[in-house]
């Protein structure tokens, strides 16, 4: 179900989303690039859990990792190691049941 957005009697309008949102799990997660001899770990031993509805920003500089970690939820990367878990099943790949928006300025 997509989210909705709620008019109010004062003329306003409230964002809301609907409780039957899934829960993100990330337990132990890792992800590096490059060569063995030249490997950078971008995600190191991440274990998140984000509770149904709970709006969450990922904020950090340029090249520490934020874009990688929306790609692993997203399944369009997979982990070096660990697991990405969405409603209580492993992602492995892209589906049509998540979205992503990516946005530049």
């Amino acid at each position: 179900m997509p989210e909705q957005l709620n008019p109010t009697s004062q003329g306003t309008a409230a964002f809301t989303v609907p409780s039957e949102k899934g829960t993100v799990e990330l337990r132990g997660v890792g992800k590096g690039y490059g060569e063995e001899w030249e490997r950078q770990e971008v995600i190191a031993d991440l274990t998140l859990k984000i509770a149904p509805g709970v709006l969450t920003a990922v904020v950090g500089p340029s090249g520490c990792g934020k874009s990688t970690l929306v790609n692993l939820i997203a399944g369009f990367e997979r982990p070096d190691r660990g697991e990405i878990v969405l409603n209580g099943k492993a992602v492995t790949g892209p589906s049509h049941d998540r979205m992503v928006v990516f946005q530049e300025t």
